[in-house]
C-alpha cells in the first residue's frame, strides 16, 4: 500500500473520528440544559404538595418555585463574565456539580424557608451553567446550520429535563473548552456587570424592543405554566403524576417548535419568529382562562398546551441565534448571559405579578377560580403586548451567515 493510501485513510479516519467528537461535544453541552431546566417543572409541579407535606400554607408554594429562576436570573450575567475570564468550560464543570450538591442538599430540607434557600442555591449554580454552555457551542460552531441546529436542541432541552451528576461527569470528559480563557488578563467588574454589560447589546431601539417582547412573552408563559398546574390540581384532583403527564404535548411540541425556530430564523426575521411564539402564549392563555372548572383535558388544556410549545422556544432560540450572531468570539458569553436573564426574570417574575392579582381577588381564598382567572387575564395582556412590539419596533435581519467573520472573530 502507497505511502498516499495510507495518508489519505488516515484522513479519513481522523475525519470521523472528529465528527464524533463533534457530535458528542453537542450533545454533552445540550444535555446541560437539558438538566437544569429540571427544577423549575418539578417546583410547578409539586410545590403544592411539598408545602401541604411540610405543614405550610399554600401560598407559600410560589416562593418555591420562583426562589429557583430568580436566582438564576440575578447572578446569569456575572457568570458568563466569570467564563469569559476564567474559562467557559472549567466555569461550567464548577458550577454543575454546585448545583447537584445543593439539589441533595434541598432534598433533605424540612421547612420551606430552608427549600427555598437550597433551591436559590442551586439557582446561581444554573445562571453560572447556561451563559456558558451557550458560549461554548458559539465558540465550538461557527454561524452556519451546525450552530444553528444545535442552539435548537439547546432550546428543545428546556421543556424536557432530568439527570445531572452522569451529565456534568460526561461534560467534563468529552466538551472541549478554549485553548486559553477568552479573556485571561481580564478583571471582573461586579457592579458593571449589571449596569454596563448588557449595554453590548442594548445599543438601538430594535434591540430593545426585542428584549422587551421576550422578557413579557417569558412573564405570560410562566404564568400559564402555573395556573394550568394549579387548576389541575386544586380544582380538578390531578395527582402529581397526571400533572406531569398533562403536560407532554408541551414537552414533546417544545422540542420540535426549538428545532424548527433554528431552521427558520435563516429564512424569516426576527421580528416574525417573536410575534408567532407570542401570539401561540397569548391564545394559549385565552383557551385557559375561559376554561369552566371541571372539563375534559382534550377540549381545552391539550390544545392549549400544544400550542404553548410554540412561545418560549420560538423565543429563546430565536433571540439566542442572534444575540450570539452579533458579538465576537470572547463574548458569547455574555450573549448568553443577556438571554438567560431575559428567560429567568421573565419566570419568576410572572409568578409574583400573578399571585398578586390572584390573592387580592379570590375572596380571601373562597374563589380558587377567580383568582386563577383574573391571575390568567394578567398573562392574556402581557402576551397581547408581546406580539405587538416586535410588529411595530423590531428590524433585525434573517441570520444568514456560514462561518465567522472577521469582524466576529476580532478579539
Amino acid at each position: 500500500m502507497s505511502q498516499q493510501q495510507v495518508a489519505s485513510r488516515d484522513g479519513e479516519k481522523s475525519t470521523q473520528a472528529n465528527k464524533w467528537r463533534t457530535s458528542l461535544t453537542s450533545a454533552c453541552i445540550i444535555l446541560c440544559q437539558f438538566v437544569q431546566m429540571i427544577p423549575m417543572g418539578a417546583g410547578i409541579n409539586g410545590s403544592l404538595h411539598i408545602v401541604e407535606g411540610l405543614g405550610a400554607p399554600p401560598e407559600q408554594a410560589l416562593w418555591i418555585v420562583a426562589s429557583y429562576p430568580l436566582t438564576q436570573g440575578t447572578f446569569v450575567i456575572i457568570g458568563g463574565r466569570i467564563g469569559a475570564v476564567y474559562g467557559h468550560k472549567i466555569t461550567t464543570v464548577v458550577a454543575g456539580a454546585a448545583w447537584v450538591i445543593f439539589h441533595l442538599i434541598a432534598g433533605f430540607m424540612r421547612d420551606v424557608i430552608s427549600l427555598c434557600v437550597m433551591r436559590a442555591f442551586s439557582g446561581i449554580g444554573a445562571a453560572f451553567i447556561m451563559p456558558n454552555a451557550i458560549a461554548l457551542i458559539t465558540i465550538n460552531f461557527p454561524p452556519g446550520k451546525t450552530r444553528n441546529l444545535t442552539v435548537g436542541l439547546f432550546g428543545a432541552m428546556a421543556p424536557i429535563g432530568a439527570a445531572g451528576t452522569f451529565v456534568y461527569g460526561l461534560f467534563f470528559l468529552v466538551v472541549e473548552g478554549e485553548e486559553q480563557p477568552m479573556d485571561r488578563n481580564g478583571k471582573i467588574d461586579y457592579v458593571g456587570a449589571y449596569f454596563g454589560v448588557a449595554g453590548l447589546f442594548l445599543f438601538n431601539f430594535s434591540w430593545t424592543m426585542m428584549i422587551v417582547s421576550a422578557f413579557i412573552s417569558f412573564m405570560s408563559f410562566g404564568m400559564l405554566l402555573w395556573y394550568v398546574t394549579v387548576w389541575n390540581q386544586e380544582v380538578r384532583g390531578y395527582s402529581v403524576l397526571l400533572n406531569a403527564a398533562a403536560f407532554v404535548p408541551l414537552t414533546v411540541g417544545g422540542a420540535g417548535a426549538a428545532m424548527l425556530s433554528a431552521h427558520i430564523v435563516r429564512y424569516i426575521a426576527a421580528q416574525y419568529i417573536f410575534a408567532v411564539g407570542s401570539l401561540a402564549t397569548l391564545v394559549s392563555l385565552i383557551l385557559i382562562a375561559t376554561m369552566p372548572e371541571q372539563q375534559s383535558y382534550w377540549a381545552q388544556v391539550f390544545p392549549a398546551l400544544l400550542l404553548a410549545s410554540l412561545g418560549p422556544d420560538f423565543l429563546f432560540t430565536a433571540s439566542q441565534l442572534i444575540a450570539s450572531g452579533t458579538v465576537k468570539r470572547s463574548q458569547q458569553g455574555v450573549a448568553g448571559s443577556l438571554i438567560g436573564t431575559v428567560l429567568a426574570y421573565g419566570l419568576a417574575t410572572g409568578l409574583d405579578f400573578a399571585g398578586t392579582v390572584e390573592y387580592y381577588t379570590n375572596n380571601q381564598g373562597k374563589d380558587l377560580v377567580k383568582g386563577y382567572r383574573n391571575g390568567l387575564c394578567l398573562g392574556i395582556g402581557m402576551a397581547g403586548a408581546a406580539v405587538i412590539l416586535p410588529l411595530l419596533s423590531v428590524r433585525i435581519p434573517k441570520e444568514t451567515r456560514e462561518g465567522w467573520d472577521e469582524e466576529t472573530i476580532a478579539e
